[in-house]
């Protein structure tokens, strides 16, 4: 598999009212990690999480023979809202590295698309996270080239873990076809306007 990492960014756009002003946040990831599914040692491929990497986020594969998927997870717990406020967008960014992905059965084929898989995190990695969550959104890829921005829509998830006072936001990246690629290991500053 080729070897890269992420440009992952949370960001979120809130506002209580019409009248009030629109604050934008961008906050980087308090953990990443990379679970493999099969592929290695005689684990089976059977969609559970068998290993760990813990600090990766780069190769997102799935092949015949198993799947690599990429985990980042946000500290939400000290995002202070006030009452009645709304985001009204939130935004789940990686950049794309490269298209020269492969393993696990396959050789150097776009998936055409990703997608996002939403989770309650607990700042741990954990091979169980693989199975954990629910699909948020896709991307197409298809037609993607190298330094692309991916961006996930996952603002309904985030409002419903605000909501809910859960400290972190698991996001979890996944090839939804088989094929791979690499992700690049950029991280954008906390921005707010």
């Amino acid at each position: 598999m080729a070897v890269a990492s992420v440009c992952t960014a949370l960001g979120c756009v809130r506002g209580a009212s019409p009248e009030a002003k629109a604050a934008s946040f961008t906050f980087a990831p308090s953990i990443t990690f990379e679970v493999i599914d099969g592929g290695y040692d005689g684990d089976s491929f059977d969609g559970l999480g068998d290993l760990v990497f813990p600090g990766n986020f780069d190769t997102v594969v799935r092949g015949t023979l198993g799947e690599a998927a990429e985990f980042t997870e946000f500290n939400i717990g000290s995002l202070s809202l006030a009452p009645n406020t709304v985001i009204s967008s939130a935004i789940f960014q990686a950049e794309l590295y490269t298209l020269v992905a492969f393993g696990f059965g396959v050789d150097v084929i776009n998936p055409g698309s990703l997608g996002i898989f939403g989770y309650v995190g607990n700042k741990t990695v954990d091979a169980s996270d693989f199975e954990a969550g629910v699909f948020l959104s896709s991307v197409d890829v298809s037609s993607s080239r190298d330094n692309d921005i991916l961006n996930f829509d996952v603002t309904s998830f985030v409002n419903e873990r605000v909501s809910n006072c859960d400290a972190f936001a698991g996001f979890g990246i996944r090839a939804l076809n088989l094929g791979g690629l690499a992700l690049k290991n950029t991280y954008r500053d906390l921005n707010k306007n």
